[in-house]
């Protein structure tokens, strides 16, 4: 195997038995791709190789090899699809056949095909020992196509990373560390877990400030949950464009073509809105006190909602 330092191989806290991708010897290059196309965003098996043989200590003072950057390319290719062992028949599950990368079709250059990371892959992403410019790295590029991530990046805008680890991206690891997430599922299962779970953190947060009566203005806990707070988007009963809505706000121009074609439709708005509910929730029963029906985010309508009324009114 290439000599490459830890920053590159990125470890993680999870057994073998937690994904069929960690389960072969071969499981720390499906954790490199992942964790390269975090923090690279979308990228091809070229830009991987590229930018782990120039991590790598072997050519600190040398130029890169062709023969290096041809094998490793080969060696990344083959962790994307299902391959066969012919000495053992031993098939080796691949990133894109295992649902954690996305092959970006319209994207095609000289080196091929661009990748980028599932809502699994961005799920598992959350395990990987990034450092903090990483972490903002992966989140900011997660965000392109992932309505969660892009309420992330957001957030983490308005407060500061330590929050957001605190609140959403720990308990995330957590709940794969304790097997509460079955990667190996479909990943829509796990939305619900991963709500609650945000959202419990949230009220022991929030609860344990209040009991401490610590729960002041100039408290820097308090003014990032108050943040939090007026950044939810929820309505018990949502609008008919409210989806769409959500999506105006977050992507504009290139950027909503590229979520449109790659982000996971439904199943985003799914875990968006199952997020958003607990986060209220959670808010406001850690005083407690009635819980509204919606959050105060005014969100605008959609595009295609003004350009609908314009029309009826012509």
């Amino acid at each position: 195997m290439q000599s490459l330092p830890d920053d590159v191989i990125w470890s993680s806290n999870y057994s073998r038995d937690m994904a069929r991708i960690l389960t072969s010897s071969r499981s720390i290059r499906s954790r490199q791709i992942i964790g390269l196309i975090s923090i690279l965003g979308p990228c091809t098996t070229r830009n991987m190789t590229e930018y782990v043989l120039e991590k790598s200590n072997i050519y600190e003072y040398k130029p890169i090899q062709k023969k290096d950057l041809k094998n490793m390319q080969s060696v990344f290719k083959g962790r994307l699809k299902d391959r066969i062992d012919n000495s053992s028949n031993k098939t080796y599950p691949g990133l894109i056949n295992e649902g954690y990368i996305v092959e970006i079709q319209n994207e095609k250059v000289k080196q091929g095909p661009k990748h980028t990371l599932s809502l699994k892959g961005c799920l598992f992403a959350c395990g990987l020992n990034f450092s903090n410019k990483e972490t903002v790295q992966f989140i900011k590029n997660s965000a392109m196509n992932h309505l969660f991530f892009h309420f992330l990046y957001k957030t983490y805008e308005k407060t500061s990373l330590g929050f957001i680890k605190e609140i959403f991206l720990n308990p995330i690891l957590d709940l794969i560390k304790r097997k509460r997430i079955d990667l190996d599922d479909d990943i829509y299962l796990n939305f619900g877990i991963i709500a609650d779970t945000i959202g419990m953190t949230l009220y022991k947060k929030r609860s344990s400030l209040l009991k401490k009566q610590a729960y002041m203005s100039e408290n820097r806990e308090f003014e990032q949950i108050e943040t939090l707070r007026k950044l939810i988007i929820y309505d018990y009963n949502p609008r008919e464009d409210w989806y769409q809505s959500i999506v105006d706000l977050y992507y504009k121009g290139n950027a909503r073509d590229f979520y449109e074609e790659y982000s996971e439709g439904n199943f985003e708005m799914s875990l968006f809105h199952k997020v958003m509910y607990q986060l209220l929730h959670a808010y406001h029963e850690a005083v407690p006190e009635p819980i509204p029906i919606r959050s105060g985010f005014r969100l605008p309508h959609s595009t295609a909602w003004k350009e609908k009324k314009n029309m009826k009114r012509k």
